[in-house]
């Protein structure tokens, strides 16, 4: 045997460096496409790629709902079931359902009228139907 068959069962350093650079390529484009991906989604429900900031509206049970004021406490007289987290913050937001009503299911989740996204310290956000029932 001589010494540059032993030499051509391996593969060279080049080539090792060609299928390192594909597999950061492959990697790299597959978490852009994951953020893409997510940015869309993200515009799609609370219709705006800030995702930094609180939604100006919030898309549920395929009905818009448009962000209101701002209140320190909830208002009496309703049940809130929490629907939904806004994400990457963690914001959850909750259906406002009046006590003692009657209410349509939408993938086991109820539909409503108004929506309350909480924030921080004590504040939460009421979001209102855009349009009508």
């Amino acid at each position: 045997m001589t010494e540059s068959g032993v030499g051509q069962s391996m593969p060279s350093k080049r080539s090792r460096r060609r299928v390192a650079a594909i597999i950061v390529w492959l990697f790299s484009g597959a978490l852009v496409l994951a953020a893409a991906s997510w940015l869309l989604y993200y515009r799609v429900t609370f219709h705006t790629f800030a995702w930094w900031s609180v939604p100006p509206s919030v898309t549920y049970c395929g009905r818009d709902y448009l962000e209101g004021r701002t209140v320190d406490a909830l208002l009496p007289g309703y049940t809130y079931p929490q629907v939904m987290t806004v994400e990457p913050a963690g914001w959850p937001v909750y259906a406002q359902l009046p006590v003692g009503t009657t209410r349509v299911q939408a993938a086991g989740l109820p539909c409503t009228m108004g929506l309350v996204l909480k924030r921080g310290g004590g504040q939460y956000i009421l979001y209102g139907l855009s349009g009508g029932p």
